[in-house]
């Protein structure tokens, strides 16, 4: 709603992501992040979340992710993945913009309803339900907000520029942000009292770098990780974006279950 309502007031302002069409590729590439997920234990948002954390394996995603993205740049330079090159508006009075304003609204009212009404949700105390709902608010307010001006502020960008050496691109205003995104994750564990320093091993390290390849591989298909995808696109409005999401979760539940078929 921050998206929409920022392009419907500055149309000429704000970026928007524009179809990208769906093909093969993109269902190739959503089915390999996926499992590469899976693999690494946490996707793009969930890595950081692990490195906050104190999980140092997770650094060996962020090799991993600019390696995939590397590798496919040279096989088959996929569009911008940070979506700057492609961007369409919303105008004032146009019938896609009135319905999107009534579907975010149906879609988000439906959603609080059934969390609202979930066993897990009613057992919380008044004082336990209201930070989780401010704390989502906020993401989504903020990302709204920043999305909108830069939608390549995200570190998965600036990994991809220093993958590629490419020295024009690696910037200070490119990195401040994946810094300022990463001290807040630490931030946050270490109020919340999570915090826990964990040392790299090889085995651990060795299975982030794999699950971080195949998830810069396919974020580099799509184009856009997940963070792009939820954040961005789906929001935006796009077919392409939702289409790669849910292919992304089916394949994150397969793998799952897969792997743990093999372990029994």
């Amino acid at each position: 709603m921050v998206l929409l309502g920022l392009a419907w007031m500055r149309p000429e302002a704000v970026w928007l992501p524009s179809e990208h069409g769906l093909s093969w590729l993109l269902i190739g590439g959503a089915v390999v992040m996926g499992a590469g997920s899976a693999l690494n234990g946490g996707c793009f948002v969930g890595s950081i979340v692990r490195i906050g954390s104190g999980n140092l394996n997770f650094f060996a995603t962020l090799v991993g992710i600019g390696l995939g993205l590397r590798l496919m740049q040279s096989v088959a330079p996929p569009p911008t993945v940070n979506g700057q090159e492609a961007v369409r508006y919303v105008h004032e009075g146009s019938i896609a913009y009135a319905v999107a304003w009534v579907s975010f609204l149906a879609i988000g009212a439906g959603a609080a309803a059934i969390g609202w009404r979930s066993s897990g949700y009613r057992r919380l105390t008044l004082r336990g339900r209201w930070p989780r709902v401010l704390a989502l608010s906020a993401t989504g307010l903020l990302a709204g907000l920043m999305f909108a001006r830069n939608p390549g502020w995200t570190y998965a960008s600036a990994i991809e520029a220093l993958a590629n050496a490419d020295r024009a691109a690696v910037t200070w205003s490119l990195l401040v942000a994946p810094i300022a995104l990463f001290g807040g994750a630490m931030a946050s564990a270490w109020a919340s009292r999570r915090f826990q320093l964990q040392r790299m091993n090889l085995g651990d390290s060795l299975r982030s770098l794999c699950g971080g390849a195949l998830m810069g591989a396919g974020a580099g298909l799509i184009p856009g990780g997940n963070d792009i995808l939820l954040l961005w696109a789906i929001p935006g409005l796009t077919i392409y974006g939702t289409v790669a999401y849910a292919a992304m979760a089916v394949s994150i539940a397969v793998t799952i279950a897969v792997g743990r078929g093999l372990r029994k």
